[in-house]
């Protein structure tokens, strides 16, 4: 009983507004059921993105190819023009799919139970452009380091134990098993503050439109679509062997605990980590090949796939380095995209050579090798942007009295407050986000409502109007 106090006190844990949330790990892993309630959906549902599907109701490929691509297509529009709205469409979402799987239930015909099945299959599709939203608009750098690693650990072991080949679990099994699912994810969803999107495109300051040389363009997509690409792979593969799905999750299950125990000990780099996960996903696809000649090397070959579907479920974690960079409402769009194109791809190879597994096997690895050489071109860069730039110590300014009651007196909020001190210190908005550990857009936001609640409009008007003098802490040349 204490221990379900402890998980309600928890829900209540959003307070303040318009900063990236803190979320427990209670919650977390109730956001990272989605990912056995997908993988489930995805793999009971025919033969669109499954080597072997196993739904007990009539359903058409194209039918479920169509709706998944709408699935797709309606998450990225969605997430271009209503970011704002993430929350309140993630609880529709949930409440739709709850709603179909319980219907799912009835003693309905079979054609009308495949029409509910499509219903419940295209919210879940939807949810993963939501599911990314979130992670990039809305968490902090720590909350998403233990969602993808804690909390999808805890995921891909339920995954591992709907597909085992120990205990051939019915459907029926597997129903149940998403509605408690989507019972929890609505629990997540609800949980969370309405109106807290941070956009990060209401500055036009030096800050945010320099270029970041390291993240630019296409660079920071690159490891997204190898992701996209190593997982669907490897799960095709995996579902050719026996054990096989069962063995590449718990092996995914695995490499992420050791990745958390490992960055929450020893600060392991994220980055180069992910370089050990593309060696070992482009290895797994060279033991399923001469697993083909030498069977024994089957499961040892999903063992080693399995760092494909770790390095997929970081994608989420790359956009919100990226918005937290160079902020645009474009990144998880774009990341979502991506994961459409591989997800089109992958069909299409399933359909020219689901007959011919040595064709099919050698684009994989084909595909998985070019991503890996791409990768490793592109590590120096990326070791770069995960390091921080080092804050340099400036003078700081003593902060009169009569200043701070005179800060007191123009209805600033707690924030403002904060960042006015600062400023009065000589840090730069930059430096002041780094103290506060805010994202720039954020402190930018506030350094932009203290100007204006001040009725001045450059940093000598704010200073003469505090200290009595237009004199500047803050060195010549430096960036505000």
């Amino acid at each position: 009983m204490k221990l379900f106090l402890e998980f309600l006190k928890s829900i209540n844990t959003f307070k303040k507004p318009k900063e990236r949330l803190d979320v427990p790990l209670s919650l977390l892993a109730c956001f990272a059921l989605f990912s056995a309630w997908q993988m489930g959906v995805i793999y009971f549902s025919g033969t669109a993105l499954s080597l072997f599907g196993r739904t007990p109701v009539p359903l058409s490929i194209l039918n479920m190819t169509a709706l998944i691509a709408a699935g797709y297509v309606l998450s990225i529009l969605f997430l271009i023009f209503f970011p704002h709205r993430i929350v309140e469409v993630a609880r529709a979402s949930v409440a739709a799919a709850f709603v179909f799987a319980l219907t799912f239930l009835l003693p309905l015909p079979p054609g009308l139970l495949a029409v509910l099945y499509y219903g419940q299959c295209f919210c879940c599709v939807f949810i993963i452009g939501v599911e990314t939203g979130v992670v990039t608009y809305l968490f902090n750098q720590a909350s998403a380091l233990r969602y993808i690693f804690a909390g999808y650990a805890v995921a891909e072991i339920l995954i591992a134990v709907l597909h085992n080949d120990f205990v051939q679990l019915p459907f029926s099994v597997f129903h149940s098993f998403s509605l408690v699912s989507i019972l929890l994810l609505g629990l997540f969803f609800f949980s969370l503050p309405l109106n807290n999107f941070i956009s990060g495109e209401d500055t036009d300051s030096p800050e945010d439109s320099e270029t970041d040389e390291p993240l630019k363009k296409y660079r920071g997509y690159a490891l997204c679509a190898l992701g996209c690409f190593m997982t669907l792979f490897g799960t095709a593969v995996a579902e050719t062997v026996r054990y096989g799905v069962m063995t590449l999750y718990l092996s995914a299950a695995v490499i992420s605990a050791t990745f958390y125990l490992l960055m929450g000990r020893f600060h392991f780099s994220l980055v180069k980590g992910a370089s050990v996960l593309v060696g070992l996903s482009a290895f797994g696809f060279m033991a399923a090949i001469a697993s083909l000649f030498i069977p024994p090397l089957a499961i040892p070959a999903c063992a080693f796939l399995g760092g494909g579907i770790v390095l997929c479920i970081i994608n989420p974690f790359y956009g919100l380095v990226m918005m937290l960079r160079r902020p645009s409402r474009f990144i998880a769009p774009i990341t979502i995209g991506i994961a459409f194109v591989t997800v089109l791809i992958h069909s299409a190879l399933l359909e020219a050579f689901r007959e011919q597994a040595y064709i099919l096997y050698a684009v994989y690895l084909l595909i998985a090798v070019a991503g890996a050489i791409l990768y490793l071109m592109f590590i120096p860069t990326f070791i770069r942007a995960s390091k921080k730039e080092p804050i340099p110590p400036l003078p700081t300014t003593h902060v009169p009295r009569s200043v701070a009651d005179d800060i007191e007196s123009f209805g600033l909020t707690h924030r403002e407050k904060d960042v006015c001190r600062l400023l009065l210190q000589g840090l730069s908005v930059k430096q002041i986000a780094y103290k506060l550990n805010i994202s720039f857009s954020t402190a930018n936001t506030h350094y932009r409502s203290l100007y204006k609640k001040l009725g001045v409009s450059t940093r000598s008007e704010f200073f003469l109007k505090l200290l009595g003098t237009d004199e500047d802490p803050l060195p010549d040349g430096s960036v505000i």
